[in-house]
């Protein structure tokens, strides 16, 4: 019932990457509520089930999901237009196109901002997302109206277009056992009993071209602002905006959809205002502005694009790649390292900055380039605690210059007033301001140093194009320090366990990930799993141990699945193995065979062939082994 098998893993086929970038958008943007969703066939819903179990999935084509529309306060993150053709009649598709048309015209001229899919049955979903979850009562009044106002305007019969389902259907749940109405998701990646899957050009958004889709969202402002350029019915949560703002809006949106330019609107605008006996502030026109650049203007101001052509580029020299860590920092780059808590992401941050800061051979086995300079700026613990670390891992190097750990090596104080989850971005753009170049800042951490949800996509932009603009000043290179979102132990590592999901994988050049070793306490796993350049080690397993000076070293590729299982009992065989030297003949492993289990020497040479061929010891020469790691 589930997936066709042969058609399923369509995402996984394209990428583990597609994947997870997907995973992400379907829990930014659709994910409502994870107490209750709907899985096919049996159209029942799961109860605080793992979630990201069945995006998985529903990706990979075993069972199609579908999540419901409001969530226990009754508000939304998505509404749906659901334009459906079941009996596959002639004429009803002929109406469906017509709508579209009408839909999509209107839509793009006010500035509303859609995505359609082509549904699982050849049908179609228009789907609308929120910035923030959204009163119920408002979405559906308002898309309910604009229904009606696309099928007026496509001339199209009134008892068909007050049929088509729009999404939210509830108002509100009206008691905690309700859960209202769902959706099936798109991005399915099978094909089952009730339709077609991705593979086949369904369950797609239509119009994008890309596989991971660009969704733009959308809040209460717009829908106040487009029903009343559309002379809608206002949603009675909504109070109606004075005179003197609709005589701003109706003269901004003529002069838009007329070519004049936001400058000479700006000006017009600021100008008509000033005569109103009750002028509005100066912030409400131009958020006024704002909306009508954004959502009206054919014309913005703005420099033409720079082009090139492709005998330029053949001819073009490129400047040097800059390294300041070969493969992971390189000049004016975004770097981030992710973790869950206790891990030992900070400690590895500061590492990474000593030695860099003092010019170290290498770091994590990496090469250093040369000495750099350095700005740790730490938002997580207190000064002794960070005093404490620095001085222990300086410990373990056995000589350094004290010139370059005074010049290189610098650090932020809270002069015992820390202050968690407030924006320090502006400070941090300050300190960069004013003083001499740093080479390399690291960010210790993206949660604790702002007080905006970056869990939020909108509100993590603001973040990520606050950090891009302070890396501008003096082409530095920034690390983030950032945690991993709630996972399973077990989790291999990839970059859909970090927080800010896609928007912020894809805003970052190089990511690297550690976790901890389920069956070697005190082992950590780290792997690059993002890098924009050439980068040999991507994707590759590391194992890292730390001494007694907070000092990671890289002991080299590990098999990362076999250490993030949970700890069994051993077997005979890695008993047997266990109480071996490192490196030993087929004699001793025989030898302790026999004596210890009762079998025969020639099933022990058949197990040491299977031991070999399992990857657990590895020939060095005949008769003589040795035990591999992971």
């Amino acid at each position: 019932m589930g997936g066709d098998r042969s058609k399923s893993a369509y995402y996984c086929e394209l990428g583990e990457s597609i994947h997870s970038e997907l995973k992400g958008v379907i829990s930014d943007y659709f994910l409502t509520r994870e107490d209750v969703i709907a899985v096919y066939p049996e159209f029942t819903t799961n109860l605080s089930g793992n979630i990201e179990h069945y995006i998985d999935g529903h990706l990979s084509g075993n069972a199609r999901i579908g999540f419901y529309n409001l969530d226990t306060e009754s508000n939304v993150k998505w509404a749906v237009i659901d334009l459906d053709n079941h009996s596959k009649q002639d004429d009803i598709a002929i109406r469906i196109n017509l709508f579209l048309d009408e839909f999509s015209k209107t839509s793009t001229s006010i500035g509303l901002p859609y995505q359609i899919e082509k549904s699982k049955g050849g049908d179609f979903h228009i789907w609308f997302f929120f910035d923030e979850p959204t009163n119920a009562k408002i979405v559906k009044t308002f898309f309910r109206d604009y229904v009606q106002l696309v099928g007026e305007k496509a001339s199209l019969p009134f008892e068909w277009v007050k049929e088509i389902e729009v999404f939210p259907k509830q108002e509100s749940l009206s008691s905690t056992g309700q859960i209202g109405n769902m959706v099936w998701l798109p991005f399915y990646g099978g094909v089952d009993d009730i339709g077609d899957g991705a593979q086949n050009g369904y369950t797609i958004f239509i119009d994008s071209q890309d596989v991971v889709p660009s969704l733009k969202t959308m809040n209460e402002l717009d829908i106040e602002r487009i029903s009343e350029v559309l002379e809608l019915g206002m949603p009675s949560n909504l109070s109606k905006p004075n005179s003197r703002h609709n005589t701003l809006m109706t003269e901004g949106v003529k002069l838009a959809k007329n070519g004049v330019q936001i400058n000479t609107i700006k000006h017009t605008l600021h100008s008509m205002n000033k005569g109103f006996e009750e002028p509005k502030s100066e912030s409400e026109v131009d958020k006024l502005l704002e909306w009508i650049s954004e959502n009206v203007c054919t014309i913005k101001d703005a420099n033409p694009l720079k082009l090139m052509s492709g005998l330029e580029a053949l001819n073009y020299t490129l400047p040097p790649k800059e390294m300041i860590v070969e493969e992971i920092i390189g000049k004016h780059k975004i770097i981030s390292i992710a973790a869950k808590t206790n891990v030992g992401k900070s400690i590895c941050a500061l590492q990474i900055g000593i030695a860099v800061a003092l010019g170290l051979d290498k770091v994590l086995d990496f090469k250093i380039d040369r000495p750099r300079r350095v700005l740790f700026l730490n938002f997580e613990m207190d000064d002794d605690e960070l005093v404490e670390r620095i001085k222990l891992q300086l410990g373990g190097i056995t000589e350094f210059d004290k010139n370059l750990l005074n010049n290189n090596f610098h650090f932020n104080t809270f002069e015992g007033k820390r202050e968690l989850f407030t924006d320090n971005w502006d400070s941090i753009e300050k300190t960069i301001n004013t003083s001499e170049a740093f080479d390399l800042i690291i960010v210790d951490n993206l949660y604790s140093c702002t007080s905006k949800n970056d869990e939020r996509n909108d509100e993590l932009k603001e973040i990520l194009s606050k950090i891009i603009s302070i890396s501008d000043i003096y082409s530095s290179s920034i690390l983030l320090v950032n945690h991993h979102k709630k996972h399973e132990d077990e989790a291999i590592l990839t970059t859909d366990l970090i927080r800010g999901g896609s928007t912020f994988a894809n805003a970052v050049d190089v990511i690297i990930q550690f976790s901890e070793s389920l069956k070697e306490p005190g082992l950590r796993l780290m792997k690059i799993t993002k890098n924009r350049s050439k980068s040999p080690n991507k994707l590759k397993c590391f194992g890292l141990k730390m001494d007694e000076h907070l000092w990671f070293e890289n002991i080299g590729e590990v098999k990362e699945a076999w250490y993030m299982q949970n700890p069994k009992v051993p077997s005979e065989d890695e008993v047997i193995i266990g109480e071996l030297p490192d490196v030993f003949l087929t004699r001793d492993y025989t030898e302790k065979l026999v004596s210890q289990t009762g079998a025969t020497e020639r099933t022990g040479f058949n197990r040491l062939k299977a031991l070999e061929r399992d990857g657990i010891i590895e020939k060095v020469s005949q008769g003589q082994y040795k035990k591999r790691r992971g």
